[in-house]
């Protein structure tokens, strides 16, 4: 695949890994809370949503926006999961 990241060159000097909740200050010096925030409250201005109504962190992938789903609707004991098995 070829394709020219020339584009993206001066976003890879930052860090584009968060640890931990974004809306919490860290003692980690290198993170990306700014952009994750920022993105945060562009979807909350898309959904018309205050600042004291959403909370959220964006993931790395789909399978851990998958397990985050999972984990929040069993501690919210309002989940109702369906498995397939496929084969």
């Amino acid at each position: 695949m070829d394709f020219d990241y020339g584009a993206l060159s001066q976003l890879q000097h930052f860090s584009i890994n968060n640890l931990g909740d974004p809306f919490i200050e860290s003692n980690y010096g290198v993170h990306s809370r700014q952009f994750e925030v920022g993105v945060l409250d562009w979807f909350a201005r898309l959904w018309e949503l205050e600042k004291n109504e959403y909370w959220g962190y964006i993931t790395n992938c789909g399978t851990e926006g998958n397990l985050h789903g999972i984990l929040v609707g069993l501690v919210s004991a309002s989940l109702i999961l369906f498995i397939f098995k496929i084969w």
